[in-house]
């Protein structure tokens, strides 16, 4: 079994009702039993099981890329979002809201395309909260909203 889900299941073990728990765990074949008790140790003893946010916080966070809300930008649209951004890791991470094909004919426009692909290629290698996503593609609406008042 791949670490990283076992690790996110053990996480919502250690959250759960005791029964429902050992419910559980006895389901489990004695090798991922094994690994999924050295995992709820550690999640025990780093206080994570005890921490009504640890879940919330990893239900912020889809396996795949994050789902649009409303309508996709144009590539022109999106294409001026991350430039004016500025330094190319906040590019990249706004970039994280669209598909691999769609952050790759982005970064193929823009001028500064292999620093953003830099900080792309890490980014996308990593979980990243919902939120802070989200919060960066308010910004820059409120931004773009903001200039087309002025």
């Amino acid at each position: 079994m791949n670490r990283l889900p076992l690790r996110r299941l053990a996480i919502r073990l250690a959250c759960l009702h005791a029964d429902d728990r050992v419910w559980i765990l006895t389901q489990l074949d004695p090798l991922e039993r094994q690994q999924i008790d050295l995992l709820l140790m550690e999640i025990s003893d780093l206080g994570l099981d005890k921490d009504p946010t640890v879940l919330a916080a990893m239900n912020e966070v889809p396996s795949a890329r994050f789902a649009m809300d409303s309508a996709m930008p144009s590539d022109v649209v999106l294409h001026a979002q991350v430039s004016q951004l500025g330094h190319p890791y906040w590019g990249a991470l706004l970039l994280q809201m669209y598909s691999s094909a769609q952050r790759r004919k982005i970064m193929d426009s823009l001028p500064q395309g292999a620093l953003v692909r830099r900080w792309d290629h890490t980014l996308s290698a990593q979980t990243i909260p919902t939120a802070l996503v989200a919060a960066l593609a308010q910004h820059v609406k409120a931004k773009e909203t903001s200039h087309v008042e002025a």
